[in-house]
This record gives structure tokens, sequence and C-alpha cells, in this order.
């Protein structure tokens, strides 16, 4: 009889750690889709950081801001070899894709439009063109 009740107990606590890992298990399961979220929301974050650096030369602007952006594509491709950014300026003889050309092109006076022509798979800007 003392055996059996040895057997029980022992069946118990075999039971009651099944019980525990079961949970556990299940709670790492339910937190997977928040960690997911949350690394879906931080990418979402460095992207949108990587190309506002970028975006707030799109549209018209003075050549003294161009050079502005030369400086920046300079500093992030420096930084960032996975992301590589490059200018195109659009001229009559062709297009310069040479930063420290176009630098020393651009007119500080005069007014340039600024579009984003491309970006990679994830939404990074690659390009820029000067017109």
């Amino acid at each position: 009889m003392e055996n059996a009740s040895k057997a029980l107990l022992i069946g118990g606590a075999v039971l009651i750690a099944i019980v525990l890992i079961s949970i556990g298990v299940y709670i790492i399961t339910s937190q997977s889709g928040v960690i997911k979220q949350s690394e879906e929301a931080s990418n979402a974050l460095t992207i949108k950081t990587f190309n506002g650096t970028f975006d707030k030369y799109v549209g018209t602007k003075k050549g003294s801001e161009i050079k502005n952006l030369c400086v920046d594509v300079r500093t992030s491709n420096s930084r960032n070899a996975d992301h590589q950014v490059g200018l195109v300026l659009v001229v009559s003889g062709g297009n310069e894709t040479d930063i420290s050309t176009i630098q020393a092109t651009i007119n500080p006076y005069d007014n340039y439009t600024v579009k984003v022509t491309g970006q990679d798979s994830n939404g990074y800007i690659t390009q820029l063109t000067i017109q």
C-alpha cells in the first residue's frame, strides 16, 4: 500500500510538471506575435529615419541645399555600406553621377528639382535625381 501511495505522489508531481511546462510553452508562443510586430515597427522606423535624411531635399530646392544634399549622401554612404545612395545630375551633355563633380557643378543660386528615382525592395532610397 505504501508503494502505491508513493507511485500516486510521483505521478501527481509529473502531471503538475507537465502542466507547468505546457503553460510556459503557451505563453512563449502567444508572445511571438508581439515580438514580430515589435521587430517590424523597429525596421519601419529605421527605414523612415534613413529616408528622412534625403526626403527633406525632395522637390524644388536652391543650389546651396543641393550642395548640402551631396554632403549628406557622401556621409551616409561612408556610414552605411549596406544602403548606398546614388546621385544623378541631369545636364545637357548627359548625366553626371560623381558626387564631387555634382557638388562643383551646382550653382548655389539656381533652383533645382530633386526626385527619388530608386528604392530597394525594403523601401530604402537608393537613387536621387537632380534636374
